[in-house]
């Protein structure tokens, strides 16, 4: 194959295999190497353990059966239960604490033929204090959070899907701050049993990949249904800009390239209107920002860079 294994795609993995061009085993072997090589800069995992990877990879070469999934390496953020595998919640207070059964996601993705590859850097309780991950291409920048370690996992080649978690902007944060797709699905959409809860009333799975397409794959898998190849678009995109009550706070460099990418999505021939939100969010906002502020210690508060 001409491009390395640790680099195939969910999609091109899962072709591979059912054409018996590569195996499972392999291509795990592949990315544990790119882990080795690259772990003790990135610091991507909490926890990896490369025979049960291994083992997971044997198994099913040995099976015959070729899921949706099929030898897929996947990582999951450090907040999802796992069997086999400690779930700490990015805390040494539950440091070594084995859940008795995996959590839906994760048994859904075994069911596909997935390998669950390791338990991924979260912030510790996928809040703010920030974890060990640092970012894949440039370690002065933060990779985000918190789902640091699936994002920086997935940017650097070490798996080509992880699970993420978001209640504010866990997922899509660390996806665009490393370079890859990041997906936060509708509310309810995706089942949360056996996921740290944070705020159960916003919480949400989250995927994070190299492409569009796996992403419309392994969301298929957590629906469990059979998926779906993707659709072509029959109309523009609708797509709304609005400058928030916080706009005038951001960079100019950062209100450049948000209006920078409206502009070259309407060119691309996406239907781009301005919003506005109504009074009563300027109000709401301007008092939760009071009540951070009074809880934010002053270093934090005063704009300094930390890595999530």
């Amino acid at each position: 194959m001409k491009k390395a294994l640790h680099l195939l795609t969910a999609s091109e993995i899962v072709q591979a295999i059912a054409a018996r061009k590569t195996t499972a085993e392999a291509v795990a072997r592949a990315c544990l190497a790119r882990v080795a090589a690259r772990e003790p800069e990135v610091q991507a995992w909490q926890f990896l353990d490369p025979e049960l990877v291994l083992e997971q990879a044997r198994a099913l070469d040995a099976s015959g059966k070729v899921g949706p999934l099929q030898g897929v390496p996947v990582g999951m953020k450090d907040i999802i239960d796992t069997c086999d595998m400690p779930t700490e919640y990015g805390t040494p207070i539950h440091a070594e604490h084995r859940p008795r059964i995996d959590a839906a996601c994760v048994a859904l993705t075994r069911r596909a033929g997935g390998i669950v590859m390791g338990k991924t850097v979260t912030t510790e309780f996928a809040n703010r204090h920030p974890g060990k991950t640092m970012h894949p291409l440039d370690p002065r920048r933060t990779p985000g959070g918190s789902s640091s370690g699936s994002a920086a996992a997935v940017a650097d080649g070490m798996v080509p899907l992880a699970l993420g978690t978001q209640t504010t902007a866990s997922t899509i944060r660390p996806a665009s701050f490393c370079g890859c797709v990041g997906y936060r699905p509708t509310w309810g959409d995706l089942r949360l049993h056996g996921v740290m809860e944070a705020a159960g009333s916003l919480d949400t799975l989250g995927v994070i990949a190299r492409s569009v397409e796996d992403v419309a794959l392994y969301r298929d898998v957590l629906l469990g249904v059979p998926p779906q190849p993707l659709a072509g678009e029959t109309s523009a995109p609708r797509i709304g800009f609005c400058r928030t009550p916080f706009w005038a706070r951001c960079e100019p460099t950062t209100q450049k390239l948000l209006e920078d990418c409206a502009a070259r999505l309407a060119r691309s021939g996406a239907k781009v209107s301005e919003l506005t939100l109504p009074a009563e969010f300027e109000a709401t906002l301007a008092n939760e920002d009071r009540e951070l502020r009074g809880n934010v210690p002053r270093h934090l508060d005063s704009g300094t860079l930390c890595r999530h």
